[in-house]
């Protein structure tokens, strides 16, 4: 790690590599000391809450980092609660791709919560995340509630929308005039959820694709 620490680097791919805690340890020192990575790719490895907060802390400190990919870590609500943290102080970064970390509603309240914010991210991947009824209408609130937030894509595909949970999703972006990509396939739509949707695309003036599949 002491060699990566110095050298200038801006993309740095260790997916699929077994990287656990203390791996987590030894990238964390790297995001301290680097001055040039803007993208860490992390995706599916065995980081797991524990190693999720050792990397999130570090990110904490680093304003440079501006694409993070954390997909299929196991991160759940506990490590979902770090990185909520460093989504509302890192203005720097522009996407983050949490896919297929079981966050469930606890981790998506509290990174919907650091999206108020937050006016950097602008790219966000939380499909595949077991996120429930209760964390739909939580996004669906901050999505509603302000357009300073500068989200340009969202996907929550493959997640379980049950309840109203659709339809109240369809209703927060007829407010929301900034985000233009959306997926939302694989999250079990009912009729009342299609016809909401339906009835949003009438008055949506910003969205340029919708996955509904």
């Amino acid at each position: 790690a002491g060699a990566l620490e110095q050298a200038p680097l801006e993309t740095l791919f260790l997916d699929h590599c077994s990287v656990s805690k203390a791996g987590a340890k030894h990238v964390g020192r790297l995001l301290a000391a680097n001055t040039t990575l803007t993208h860490l790719n992390l995706d599916e490895n065995n980081l797991a809450a524990e190693g999720a907060e050792v990397v999130g802390k570090a990110l904490l400190n680093n304003g440079r980092l501006t694409c993070i990919d954390l997909a299929g870590n196991e991160i759940r609500g506990r490590g979902g609660g770090v990185l909520a943290k460093v989504v509302a102080n890192n203005h720097a970064m522009r996407r983050l791709g949490l896919r297929s970390n079981d966050l469930g509603d606890e981790g998506c309240l509290m990174l919907s919560q650091a999206l108020r914010n937050n006016t950097g991210l602008e790219v966000l991947d939380l499909s595949h995340n077991a996120i429930g009824e209760a964390g739909a209408k939580a996004i669906a609130d901050i999505l509603a509630a302000t357009n300073a937030n500068s989200l340009r894509s969202l996907d929550v595909s493959h997640n379980l929308f049950t309840g109203d949970a659709d339809a109240v999703f369809a209703e927060a972006f007829t407010y929301n005039s900034t985000i233009s990509t959306l997926n939302l396939s694989s999250c079990k739509l009912d009729d009342d959820g299609a016809y909401a949707f339906a009835d949003m695309l009438e008055v949506n003036t910003t969205l340029t694709s919708v996955d509904l599949t």
